[in-house]
């Protein structure tokens, strides 16, 4: 329904909170009682200031503020909208248990399932139309970052994996990909053409013979910055997600296998939208085998 707004819906009183964070506050309220509905335009920045009798640029400040939250949408030449709603997906690490042991069922020589925790949470039925990756891959150097993260000299040869994953053409997430080049080196891994890849990452380390045997990541959110909004085609600044993984696993078989043969086998920076993403955390994956 269409927001009424009057010189009395704000409060001029001192203490009162500044005027433009009163309209984001009524906005925001409106739009959580469903008064006004996803895809709902708002009033032109000229109505609201009329209606409230403030001025234009305590409208803008306020719109601005709910832009950040991600609850209205603002571009250029078009009215500002109630944002769509949002799908929740709950993102956890069981995603790469699953990828094992579907690679465990399989008897030896058979390709692996078209399948991989990411399209599945996409709702991808159908892989070769739904699902694609734009890739660029690198040989360089390690930066001191990157051999952190890898357990490596400084300065070591790795495979660096940039990737946008597409969902009927639309950009989802972004992902850096960094693999120790020995690992990799004369495979079909360090081929991007071969993206998307059966049971992603898990699936790439078992092809070249390492299985995972821990998980770390660690999750922040942040304001996107232009160009990953330019990648991911978002039109207002929203908050994402910045997700470090990194897989720690060992050459199979793993009979004579212990803790010091354990190697970092690749490190990723994920970047997601934050709005609607719930994660949780897990830790060892199983194979009868603990360290």
């Amino acid at each position: 329904m269409p927001l009424h707004l009057d010189e009395r819906s704000i409060s001029r009183h001192p203490e009162r909170p500044a005027l433009y964070r009163q309209l984001a506050m009524i906005i925001r309220e409106a739009i959580g009682a469903g008064e006004l509905r996803p895809d709902e335009a708002l009033p032109s920045e000229a109505d609201l200031a009329e209606q409230a009798g403030l001025s234009k640029n305590v409208v803008t400040a306020a719109l601005a503020e709910l832009v950040h939250e991600g609850l209205v949408v603002k571009a250029a030449g078009y009215a500002t909208k109630v944002a769509p709603p949002v799908e929740v997906v709950h993102l956890s690490t069981a995603r790469y248990q699953r990828a094992q042991d579907l690679l465990d069922r399989l008897p030896e020589g058979t390709p692996p399932p078209l399948w991989s925790a990411f399209a599945e949470e996409h709702g991808v039925t159908d892989w070769a139309r739904q699902y694609r990756v734009r890739a660029v891959y690198t040989v360089a150097e390690a930066d001191a970052v990157d051999a952190a993260r890898l357990d490596l000299p400084e300065g070591a040869l790795v495979l660096i994996r940039d990737m946008v994953k597409l969902v009927d053409g639309v950009p989802k997430q972004l992902q850096r990909s960094v693999m120790p080049y020995d690992l990799v080196r004369g495979t079909p891994v360090e081929d991007p053409t071969m993206q998307p890849w059966p049971c992603g990452t898990v699936g790439e380390l078992r092809s070249i013979g390492y299985r995972i045997a821990d998980v770390i990541e660690e999750a922040a959110t942040r304001t996107a910055s232009v160009a990953e909004r330019d990648a991911l085609e978002l039109s207002t600044p929203g908050p994402v997600w910045d997700i470090l993984r990194i897989f720690t696993g060992y050459r199979i078989p793993h009979q004579m296998v212990t803790a010091a043969r354990l190697r970092p086998l690749e490190a990723s920076v994920v970047v997601r939208l934050g709005a609607g993403l719930k994660l949780r955390f897990e830790t060892h994956l199983t194979d009868g085998w603990t360290p």
